[in-house]
């Protein structure tokens, strides 16, 4: 069993883990601006108000900790001097790549979820990375192969005639959507084991 964090937990707290974060600490304002610089806010739910809200959450269940520092006369902290810098705790980082694999082995991951799991996945090593996209992908072929079987089915049962459009149409979608998926993660599996490859190489 793994603690139980919401997707705005889960995305507040891969930022406090990332480097260089984890070692220095980040503020509430600077986790706003990396949400305006990198378009989060497009494909999450977070939003300005609920950062502070979520550090608190985070801060109370030993996930991340805090500490104040001093700022100079032209700097301006979260919320007054001193400023509050947020760092991950070991157990976040346990609980944080216990989500992302959790992501990947249990959620259908649409393109909210492939998201959240794809932001957190700087916690896997390469090796770790591979292994839960190929497992990933085994799950997107078995799926493939249920619809494909459904639309042969249903096909079967017109009698040869034509399938009513909104179900080819259905069908259709389901098809394009998980092929253009596995797309994407064979490209992901080739530049991981390029990546595995190179390392051993160096070692």
């Amino acid at each position: 069993m793994i603690e139980t964090i919401s997707a705005k937990q889960f995305l507040i707290l891969g930022m406090v883990a990332h480097s260089p974060y984890n070692e220095t600490g980040i503020s509430g304002t600077k986790l706003n601006k990396l949400i305006v610089e990198r378009n989060i806010q497009q494909w999450s739910r977070l939003s300005f108000s609920s950062v502070y809200y979520t550090l608190n959450q985070l801060e109370k269940k030993n996930l991340i900790t805090s500490k104040e520092v001093k700022t100079n006369s032209n700097s301006i902290s979260d919320v007054g001097a001193p400023q509050k810098l947020f760092i991950v705790t070991p157990k976040g980082l346990k609980v944080l790549k216990k989500t992302v694999l959790h992501y990947f082995q249990n959620m259908d991951l649409n393109y909210h979820e492939m998201n959240l799991a794809l932001a957190g996945a700087f916690v896997l090593t390469d090796k770790e990375f591979l292994n839960i996209i190929k497992q990933y992908t085994n799950r997107i072929n078995e799926r493939v192969a249920i619809v494909r079987g459904r639309f042969a089915e249903d096909s079967t049962h017109t009698h040869g005639d034509m399938l009513p459009i909104h179900v080819w149409a259905l069908f259709n979608y389901a098809f394009y959507s998980l092929n253009a998926k596995n797309d994407f993660l064979k490209e992901l599996t080739k530049k991981l084991e390029l990546n595995i490859e190179q390392e051993e190489r160096r070692i």
